[in-house]
């Protein structure tokens, strides 16, 4: 893969849906292992829909939407009966029917997972086994270890500390930000159930994707640390210094994971995704332990800890001039030198 990718982390997942539709020998790896156990799960969220939908749309009509509850007349007001997109090609829905499909979708989803949960934890561990191996790499590769490549690294503090790194507490603290802006405007409830406008889940599915994507790209690349024999300190380094770009990474991730349904295929996806990234990561890490590339300094590590475009550009503009100046150096070498004598007879 180019290493422009590096910078924009996200690109990733788009590679690793590419890979998974297009490579036809790792989606039939994968297939092969959740065929079954997807055709019993569709099946039997096909009979559960058909048994359940109109109850269900009865309880939406009357409980979540009307104007009562089970304790009485709520605060807020239904919704209309018509709901008005602003889209052009879908102009009008009907609220109760949108309403309903949203409450259904996540309960189909769970049905599906939990037919095809097992088999599809196989099928992710093989999606990244596959993907590495196709690069043709040998295990010396991978194993490198940790190569560093900022001239003044972050100090990991609180390694040992029951509440975790100060990287995981600034993600926990964000993870309560973000609930609490969320119930600002009303209960969770009335955001995720009760879709005024029906671009409410988007937002909902964003935001609980941001409190979650340096968590999310942690367990992706988990494999990857184990076959680079990171320590735990080697761990939090890491990711303290690309923690952005994981963020970045993480949330694209967990927003397609967290789609009803089709977001057990994204979970495979993401799993080739992850191994492309890392294997580009790899390849970084080998140009800086080779000499290709040199440290980043303070101003050079960019928002994304990759370094900043210019910088590392420099630095490739810098070594292929010196590579043709060794060579032109070489060439001058051999022509000043006087051609060899004859043999004596």
């Amino acid at each position: 893969m180019p290493q422009e990718l590096l910078y924009f982390p996200p690109y990733y997942v788009v590679v690793g849906i590419y890979r998974l539709f297009t490579d036809q020998h790792l989606r039939t790896a994968v297939w092969d292992k959740v065929k079954h156990a997807t055709v019993r799960g569709v099946a039997v969220a096909a009979v559960y829909v058909a048994a359940t939908y109109s109850a269900q749309r009865w309880f939406v009509q009357n409980f979540l939407m009307s104007g009562y509850g089970l304790f009485g007349k709520k605060s807020i007001k239904p919704p209309p009966e018509i709901l008005e997109t602003g889209l052009s090609w879908l102009q009008r829905i009907d609220t109760v029917e949108y309403t309903t499909i949203l409450f259904i979708l996540p309960q189909l989803s769970y049905l599906l997972n939990y037919f095809i949960r097992r088999n599809l934890r196989l099928a992710r561990s093989r999606a990244y086994d596959l993907t590495v191996q196709s690069r043709g790499k040998p295990e010396s590769f991978w194993s490198k270890g940790y190569v560093e490549e900022w001239e003044q690294p972050p100090i990991i503090q609180g390694l040992n500390d029951p509440k975790g790194t100060k990287g995981k507490q600034q993600e926990g603290a964000l993870s309560w930000i973000l609930l609490r802006v969320l119930t600002t405007f009303g209960t969770l409830k009335s955001v995720i159930l009760i879709p005024i406008s029906p671009y409410l889940p988007i937002f909902n599915i964003l935001f609980t994707s941001a409190t979650r994507g340096l968590y999310t790209a942690r367990s992706l690349h988990q494999p990857y640390f184990q076959a680079k024999g990171l320590t735990p300190l080697e761990v939090e380094l890491w990711l303290e210094e690309r923690k952005w770009g994981y963020r970045a990474f993480g949330m694209a991730a967990s927003a397609l994971e967290s789609l009803p349904i089709v977001g057990l295929g994204f979970s495979v996806s993401n799993r080739i995704g992850a191994a492309m990234w890392a294997f580009d990561l790899e390849k970084r890490q080998h140009r800086f332990a080779n000499g290709e590339l040199r440290k980043l300094k303070p101003e050079e590590t960019g928002v994304l800890g990759f370094g900043k475009v210019l910088a590392v550009e420099g630095q490739n503009e810098e070594r292929k001039l010196e590579e043709k100046a060794r060579l032109k150096g070489k060439e001058l070498e051999t022509i000043s030198q006087p051609p060899p004598l004859p043999p004596r007879h």
